[in-house]
């Protein structure tokens, strides 16, 4: 064979030597048995022309709650939103707000009702009688438990699952609060507890450590460091402007909180037409509720007037609006963040355009380091022109296993971030809806053609997991096998 045929044999034969000695001599990653799921590249040692890609859920298109019972019809349905199943309920938390307001301000009314389901589908709003409204306790309502004391504007609700959580404290609630005129009470962070998830008081502690209160902070109790993980969306200031990120904080009882880092924002592709700001905390100084970064032979700017709380124009092209992030209970280490995403590239004056809120996957191993599979493809879209959701998404923490599939919650708006209705909508509509895996496929796949990979060793004992009957287990096997090669046996997140 003429030795120029041969060279193309020689180099394959060299990069297949390659990756069998990389293989050999790659430390066994013990996994005992537990699930592992394939979000990343931990379960490859290298990787040539290899790529992982994002498979959305799709759209259902249902209206599963709205204001459509008689006590809402003055309210609308609002973002910050959660979700849960126990006992084979699936429990909802949604926010409520007035729909009637003065320009520049809140509603008078801002609060959480309350609805449940046995198939996720149809939901049932119990008249609780907890909360006056407009004279009358008949209602759904759950929170605040004096509206006439204060609003509540952005918040999160879930089940503590330390093991030394007082019973009456089970279900925690971690809110941004306007306290109303005469009312004595601090903000804007605060706690409510629960022993039930329905009859929440505010707890007196109060909250320290943190810094703005927007948008909906997520939490959870985080075995892996034995305290509390919170997620606070943060205003951090440059001269360029001040651009919207999400801030992993840890606190041992939720009142204190600690070890303050920047987890989630734009990354360099998204600051395509800005540089990238780079978070030095050296350079960080606190004005009141915001990180201000100072540029070199520049002065922090001034701090705001007592009683101020404006929206500063942003300084990025995009921001993360809302941090989204829940550990995945199913599989060993693994966490994931439904990242709202808030667009603004154009400017006239104060508007831009498009003005709407999409959803970005990112996935994590300590909570704090985050990357996104398939670059930045929205993960969630808005709907198309007349839905109800064709101008805003949120996404409610933490997806729910139903059978062999996790549904996604959200609330959807047909309007955008400056208020502005879709035109022709004929009004404003806002409800949650449900988004579903795409069929049996997986969250991550490979681009194959013309690749190359070396799958990391792997040290597997397979052996069922006890089900410790709070959630469904998958139904799909876990990377097993030493030194088997990890693609071949990826776990899927929407199985």
């Amino acid at each position: 064979m003429p030795t120029a045929a041969l060279k193309p044999l020689l180099a394959a034969a060299a990069a297949l030597l390659a990756a069998a000695a990389a293989t050999a001599e790659a430390p066994v990653l013990d996994v005992g048995a537990r699930k592992q799921l394939f979000i990343d590249y931990r379960f490859i040692e290298a990787a040539e022309g290899v790529r992982l890609n994002l498979n959305p859920p799709y759209r259902t298109g249902e209206v599963l709650v709205s204001t459509d019972a008689p006590w809402e019809t003055k309210l609308i349905v609002a973002s910050y939103s959660s979700v849960a199943k126990e006992n084979g309920r699936v429990r909802l938390w949604y926010q409520v707000s007035g729909n009637q307001r003065e320009p520049g301000k809140n509603p008078e009314f801002m609060g959480v009702a309350y609805a449940e389901s046995t198939d996720g589908i149809h939901f049932e709003k119990p008249i609780l009688n907890l909360v006056e409204l407009d004279g009358s306790r008949r209602n759904n309502l759950v929170m605040p438990d004096d509206p006439k004391r204060l609003a509540q504007g952005g918040g999160s609700v879930g089940r503590d699952d330390n093991p030394r959580c007082p019973a009456d404290e089970r279900y925690k609630s971690w809110q941004k609060i306007y306290p109303k005129p005469g009312s004595g009470i601090r903000g804007p962070h605060r706690v409510w507890v629960s022993p039930d998830g329905l009859r929440w008081k505010l707890s007196p502690k109060p909250v320290t450590g943190l810094r703005a209160a927007d948008t909906q902070p997520t939490w959870f109790w985080d075995p892996r460091v034995a305290r509390y993980v919170g997620y606070s969306r943060e205003w951090v200031r440059f001269h360029e402007g001040p651009v919207r990120m999400a801030s992993y904080n840890e606190s041992d009882d939720m009142h204190a909180w600690e070890k303050m880092q920047i987890a989630l924002g734009p990354d360099e592709a998204d600051f395509t037409a800005f540089p990238r700001p780079a978070v030095e905390l050296d350079r960080v100084k606190l004005d009141r509720e915001r990180l201000v970064v100072e540029a070199p032979g520049r002065p922090v700017e001034e701090a705001l007037r007592p009683g101020e709380d404006p929206v500063p124009f942003p300084g990025a092209p995009l921001d993360v609006y809302g941090p989204g992030v829940f550990p995945y209970l199913e599989a060993d280490n693994v966490y994931i963040a439904l990242v709202s995403m808030f667009h603004h590239y154009l400017r006239d004056g104060k508007l831009t355009w498009p003005d709407t809120g999409d959803v970005r996957l990112a996935v994590g191993r300590d909570g704090i380091h985050f990357q996104q599979p398939g670059g930045r493809s929205p993960f969630l879209r808005p709907g198309p022109a007349g839905s109800f959701d064709s101008k805003w998404l949120w996404p409610l923490p933490r997806p729910i296993r139903m059978g062999d599939e996790l549904w996604i919650y959200y609330v959807g708006m047909n309007v955008d971030h400056s208020s502005r209705v879709e035109a022709g909508a004929g009004g404003l509509r806002t409800a949650v809806h449900r988004r579903l895996p795409c069929s049996r496929q997986t969250l991550a796949e490979l681009d194959e053609d013309q690749a190359r990979k070396v799958g990391r060793p792997i040290g597997h004992r397979s052996q069922r997991q006890p089900d410790d009957g709070r959630h469904d287990r998958d139904r799909s096997g876990a990377a097993r096998g030493k030194a088997q090669n990890a693609i071949r046996s990826a776990q899927p997140v929407g199985r």
